[in-house]
């Protein structure tokens, strides 16, 4: 894959500029493997994700890490909190 690299967060629309400060995430059987943008190895930059910045990438990889909601709908940290609702699913005052 050869630039413009475009941030793979979702709704972002960043595009790579050699001034910004990238991060590049790899997935394997491994595990899960974040890289400097200039530290990254050729693999990682052809198969891995790109991420305009540490928010991205750390959001990207704390939802690889998190178990399937399948396995447990009430797990909360796989529950999406939307305002205006508490944690107790009422209406926020």
């Amino acid at each position: 894959m050869t630039g413009p690299y475009e941030c793979a967060a979702l709704g972002c629309t960043s595009v790579r500029r050699l001034v910004n400060h990238w991060f590049v995430v790899y997935v394997d059987s491994s595990g899960i493997h974040i890289y400097e943008w200039d530290n990254a190895p050729d693999r990682a930059m052809e198969d891995g994700s790109h991420f305009c910045g540490v928010a991205h990438t750390m959001a990207y990889v704390s939802k690889k890490l998190t178990p399937e909601t399948r396995q447990d709908p009430a797990r909360e940290s796989t529950l999406e909190l939307k305002p205006p609702l508490t944690r107790e699913g009422k209406e926020s005052e």
